[in-house]
């Protein structure tokens, strides 16, 4: 089973770039890689890059790409995004956004929280 997750980027002008990743969308494997590894604008866009992936890794290089990988989309206005996340069930959402650092869309909030920290 595997467990879907969308990552995204808060672009200067309010809109929102983001892929689709197939496996290890779960907070606790996310978290740190995100935190750690992706870390600036320009490691994200270049995640963004890539388009759809198959996992999260700590580099481009090792993060696989689904075949066939669709190009990152954008949705011009955050509501329409937070509208989108709050639409799909079983789904994680990651956004960086403009203030450089990690954020989790929560459902139940409706609103992106900090990635929770202790996730045991």
């Amino acid at each position: 089973m595997s467990t879907h997750s969308y990552i995204g980027v808060e672009n200067p002008n309010g809109s929102i770039t983001f892929i689709f990743s197939h496996y290890d969308g779960y907070p606790s494997y996310m978290k740190p890689l995100l935190e750690k590894h992706w870390d600036t604008r320009k490691r994200v866009q270049a995640l963004m890059a890539l388009g759809d992936i198959r996992a999260l890794k700590q580099d481009p290089f090792r993060t696989q790409l689904l075949d066939p990988a669709e190009k990152a989309q954008t949705w011009p206005h955050p509501a329409g995004y937070a509208e989108f996340a709050g639409s799909i069930a079983g789904s994680y959402f990651y956004l960086y956004i403009k203030i450089g650092v990690w954020r989790m869309w929560d459902k139940a909030s409706k609103a992106w929280i900090p990635i929770p920290g202790d996730l045991s």
